[in-house]
């Protein structure tokens, strides 16, 4: 009697050890990866004054996380953005706020990618500013793939949006020179 509780006991121990042996090995082998992004966002107090320069207003901002550096929303070329949240391919997650002037903002992406796709991620952020000058009302950064938290700041200004910089590059004017990012990776 006491020899076959240690055989069941024995069984039953090695059944549930192979069953986590199993679940890790299936981690390991597993085609899914995450990455964090988290995006810092700051608006200064000029952000989105009216057409004849009045005072600082809300403004709505969206983010993207897409497979494509070319893609851009819908309507960016009309100076607006943020007017549908995309679907598609292209797109693996999108959030939109309203973004009130000298206010920071927290935002927390979770993405679970395949890890045999090299092609690496893009956050775009855009926002819908009531004068849109000579800047595009998007901006983008590259993020990644092989890093397991990133953190990216995101600065508003009067009528631009800067993602991963401190400040504005120049990048249409400079395009020789190499673009400054200002991620913190984990």
């Amino acid at each position: 009697m006491v020899g076959r509780y240690w055989q069941v006991l024995l069984v039953v121990l090695l059944l549930s050890s192979c069953t986590q042996l199993s679940d890790m090995t299936s981690k390991f082998f597993s085609n899914e990866k995450n990455i964090k992004i988290n995006v810092s966002l700051e608006s200064d107090g000029t952000i989105n004054p009216g057409y004849n320069n009045q005072s600082a207003q809300p403004v709505k901002v969206c983010f993207f996380i897409v497979k494509s550096k070319y893609w851009s929303p819908d309507g960016v070329y009309d100076g607006i953005p943020c007017t549908d949240r995309a679907e598609g391919n292209e797109v693996i997650d999108s959030r939109e706020l309203m973004v009130s002037p000298n206010q920071s903002y927290q935002l927390d992406f979770d993405i679970v990618y395949n890890r045999r796709d090299d092609a690496p991620l893009w956050l775009v952020a855009g926002a819908n500013f009531q004068q849109v000058n000579d800047f595009k009302p998007i901006d983008r950064l590259k993020i990644v793939k092989k890093l397991k938290k990133v953190a990216v700041p995101v600065k508003i200004t009067r009528n631009e949006i800067l993602v991963g910089k401190l400040e504005r590059d120049n990048r249409s004017r400079n395009k020789d020179k190499k673009e400054k990012n200002n991620v913190v990776v984990f």
